[in-house]
């Protein structure tokens, strides 16, 4: 369900075979929701009504709502999406293995067991709903130059300790998000920075 209108996606989803999942069908915006609603008993109206009102405050306070792992990723997204600026791409190379048992070798095996263990809940979530999001060349490189810019910085505050810096970006993202008053799964805003991390997206490897 989407608040403003839905895109023409052209990725689809792997379900492995557990249910059909459309697009067409199965994704809605306000303006379907509206067509839906329209075709309802009064009595339905009725209930949709009384739950609204249960969840939005018309007293100027924010209710808090909490957000499943698709949300959070999406919502993560953008949000990386608009915070990214127009700077400059670092030159990188792409090597997870050099990355984790040389560059943070101290840290190495923590690092494997977060992936392993995030990776048993949300598997391969992550990576289906950003190919669905990122949906041009250009967003991606502007999410990519953001997510190197302050990783590098949150590396150098926590003097090179990665466990540390991915905490306080995990953090830093958590309390962007949470802005609007929502709640957000923190255990999906930390799978997609470990799989970035591999991906040397987070935390990169800086060609000397």
């Amino acid at each position: 369900m989407f608040l403003k209108e839905k895109k023409a996606y052209k990725t689809t989803f792997d379900t492995k075979g557990l249910f059909v999942f459309d697009y067409v069908s199965n994704v809605f915006d306000t303006k379907d929701l509206c067509k839906v609603i329209n075709t309802l008993s009064e009595e339905k109206v009725d209930s949709i009504y009384e739950y609204l009102n249960s969840q939005l405050s018309l007293d100027g306070t924010i209710k808090t709502h909490f957000s499943n792992e698709v949300e959070t990723i999406i919502d993560l997204i953008e949000l990386i999406s608009r915070e990214s600026s127009a700077s400059g791409e670092i030159d990188t190379f792409v090597d997870p293995t050099f990355k984790i048992d040389t560059r943070f070798k101290k840290y190495a095996d923590q690092i494997r067991s977060a992936f392993a263990d995030l990776y048993s809940v949300y598997g391969s979530t992550a990576q289906e709903i950003s190919d669905s999001v990122i949906t041009d060349k250009a967003k991606e490189i502007k999410i990519r130059i953001f997510l190197q810019d302050i990783s590098i910085k949150m590396l150098g505050i926590s003097k090179n300790d990665p466990l540390e810096a991915l905490e306080n970006l995990i953090g830093y993202f958590e309390d962007k998000l949470s802005a609007s008053g929502k709640k957000y799964d923190r255990a999906a805003i930390k799978f997609y920075l470990v799989t970035e991390t591999i991906k040397c997206n987070v935390f990169p490897n800086v060609v000397s």
